[in-house]
């Protein structure tokens, strides 16, 4: 009986620690959401990853050695971004949601140091040794705890839900500046000249922030999904976001070249010559369309629509003759591709759990392509001076 309290004492603990680090990482998620640049936004995610990614070395220990996993991510009762003051009217309030993340940092360190003192039984060293790794690669700064948020006793999905509507905009890098509508001008296309790849480059690095800001919105919105949604989004998070400042930085690296073989007249001089922020759709990077759609829509618009028809892209980009005379790009495209290709089976693989039936799924595809144009004029909405109703009008009107 002694080692039933004792084995009971080691999973709640364990459990309990990998709550607070899922917890953790979901919290900083929404510091992502809120970065000024993209080099911030990087750091964010990448924190968000190495968070998940302990909660899941736990629910990995728990699964091969005593068979009980951590089980659905949920925010505790009374615990969400709202409740804690950190979300308030779709805005976070920065300094609070700072104050939130260390706290809940020195909360998880405290749980490690508790469960390390505490678990003395032999038969338990395994456990005990998790728990010194997870500690010693914990940095903590001592802050004044807030009240302990409680696990939640309410009646709980067995599937996903949306539990927090997340903040309604993002912020661009400040690299850049809004200056034309996507409703009269196309972003720049890949092509073989400097001319057309180097803005093609800082308008794909937008893109890609807003690919990194789908996955930590999902983190932050949806409770009752196992631990690997989230291991999956932190790591594509992660990745994109890297994407984000890469494209960003050979954009600027290649200026001084692309001003040499500009013409006397091209409108781009002014940027390159002067040092003006770089040009980019009003409409950003459309966040306010993703902070419209569902989870499936999300999965469908970004994964299967958008991730894997880019694989086959890539490989024409790097076979081309742009990327044989800057082959650095083209070693950089490669492990873009390999990214995309993990990012479309993440998709793929979460869209069949969350619509596991064929023909449901294939509606919810269809489904989500006919609203596209829809969710793309609410972005459009926010910044064209014009409203939703309106802009759908002159579209019917159009056509």
């Amino acid at each position: 009986m002694i080692v039933d309290s004792v084995a009971e004492a080691v999973l709640a603990d364990l459990k309990r620690i990998a709550e607070g680090f899922a917890r953790l990482g979901r919290l900083v998620a929404l510091l992502g959401l809120d970065a000024a640049t993209w080099a911030e936004k990087a750091n964010a995610a990448e924190r968000v990853a190495s968070e998940v990614e302990r909660a899941a070395r736990i629910d990995s220990f728990l699964r091969r050695y005593y068979a009980h996993p951590v089980g659905r991510v949920y925010w505790p009762e009374h615990g969400t971004p709202e409740d804690l003051g950190v979300l308030r009217d779709r805005r976070v309030d920065r300094r609070a949601l700072e104050r939130e993340v260390m706290a809940a940092t020195s909360a998880v360190a405290r749980q490690l140091s508790a469960g390390i003192t505490r678990h003395r039984h032999p038969l338990v060293r395994a456990a005990v040794a998790l728990c010194e790794q997870l500690q010693s690669e914990l940095r903590t700064q001592p802050v004044e705890a807030t009240a302990a948020v409680a696990a939640s006793k309410r009646e709980r999905a067995s599937g996903p839900v949306r539990a927090v509507r997340g903040p309604r905009r993002t912020r661009v890098d400040g690299a850049f500046e809004p200056t034309y509508s996507l409703a009269t001008q196309p972003t720049p296309a890949f092509g073989t000249t400097l001319r057309e790849c180097v803005p093609y480059f800082w308008s794909l690095s937008v893109r890609e922030a807003m690919a990194a800001d789908l996955c930590l919105l999902s983190i932050v919105e949806y409770d009752g999904l196992p631990l690997g949604f989230h291991q999956d989004m932190a790591k594509q998070a992660w990745d994109e976001a890297l994407h984000a400042v890469y494209f960003l930085g050979e954009a600027r690296s290649l200026l001084p070249e692309l001003a040499a073989a500009l013409a006397a007249g091209d409108p781009l001089r002014a940027v390159v010559d002067d040092g003006h922020p770089l040009p980019v759709p009003q409409e950003r990077n459309l966040f306010e369309a993703i902070w419209s759609m569902d989870l499936v829509d999300r999965l469908v618009l970004m994964h299967h629509d958008t991730e894997t028809p880019a694989i086959p892209r890539l490989l024409e980009q790097m076979d081309g003759p742009f990327c044989r005379r800057y082959p650095r790009v083209a070693a950089a495209l490669e492990i873009v591709r390999l990214d995309e290709i993990s990012h479309s089976r993440f998709g793929n693989h979460w869209l069949r759990e969350l619509v596991p039936d064929r023909d449901e799924r294939l509606a919810a595809i269809e489904r989500a392509r006919l609203l596209r144009g829809l969710y793309i004029l609410t972005a459009f909405s926010h910044y064209d001076g014009a409203s939703l109703e309106e802009l759908v009008d002159d579209v019917i009107e159009r056509r």
